[in-house]
């Protein structure tokens, strides 16, 4: 493949002529895409420790990790592909235009064969639609090994690949994707924005110290223990793990976790202390 590589600052910003106001906006410009196009640099980690003192029985923590992550836009055909409704629906893949599935990037997608008893499937990432609604973000390292593949239709197991592409690294950039019987001996038929962004690990680990009541589920919110949620799951057991991701940087200042009882009760502390 030949993908053609962002410089840096050029795709984030278009630069007025003006000296001073070129030297301000390129600065911004480098801010936001992170250094010449690299991931922005991972923060520390927060365990938050949650207490069983008093009513509580629940007791343990939850690590926040900040991970690198991507998101994608695609477009085919001059036109770029809704998250929804695609009748082109386009895939992250491993290593090649028939790489193992890693997440679908639109709706569409057919389901994965199911395996045979000997095989194990292999998991999907996670993917969340960006808040802007224009892009897939997937909890996946940015990396040169990634595929954008785009089907022919969809809700189709046999359907067909059209076109595809792989980055020449994990930085920002856009790359073509090319029909894969000719690669780029032939005319790209479309073109894929690789954004590597920061996601938030959640790993959760808790127990009950009481026989009568035990946990039933995690959340993060922001503003407070009862503000917007974040993110979440489900707890099962006296002793329960989970894992989760946050398509958002880990925030010491408005970030709250919690977990939830089988009597009612919410368990919660603030990251950051």
């Amino acid at each position: 493949m030949r993908p053609r590589l962002i410089k840096p600052g050029t795709r984030c910003i278009r630069i007025p002529p003006l000296v001073l106001v070129a030297l301000a906006v390129l600065a911004v410009a480098l801010a936001a895409c992170g250094t010449k196009g690299a991931a922005p640099t991972l923060g520390p980690i927060q365990t938050v420790k949650l207490d069983s003192a008093g009513p509580a029985a629940t007791a343990g923590t939850i690590t926040l990790t900040p991970v690198h992550a991507a998101r994608f836009q695609v477009f085919y055909l001059g036109k770029q592909l809704p998250l929804t409704g695609a009748r082109t629906p386009a895939q992250l893949r491993s290593g090649g235009c028939n790489g193992p599935l890693i997440a679908p990037l639109t709706d569409g997608n057919p389901s994965p064969a199911a395996p045979s008893a000997s095989a194990t499937p292999a998991p999907i990432a996670t993917v969340q639609p960006a808040a802007s609604g224009d892009a897939m973000q997937v909890a996946v390292e940015p990396s040169a090994t990634l595929t954008v593949v785009v089907l022919a239709r969809r809700d189709d197991p046999k359907a067909p690949v059209v076109a595809c592409g792989q980055p020449l690294s994990g930085k920002r950039q856009f790359f073509d994707l090319y029909p894969p019987d000719v690669g780029t001996n032939g005319t790209a038929r479309g073109i894929a924005l690789l954004d590597p962004i920061i996601a938030t690990r959640v790993d959760v680990s808790v127990r009950s110290t009481n026989q009568t009541t035990q946990p039933t589920g995690w959340e993060v919110t922001t503003g407070s223990c009862t503000g917007t949620k974040l993110g979440g799951g489900q707890l099962s057991g006296r002793a329960a793990t989970a894992q989760g991701t946050i398509f958002a940087t880990v925030d010491t200042h408005t970030w709250w976790v919690a977990v939830t009882q089988t009597d009612g009760e919410r368990i919660c502390s603030k990251v950051g202390g």
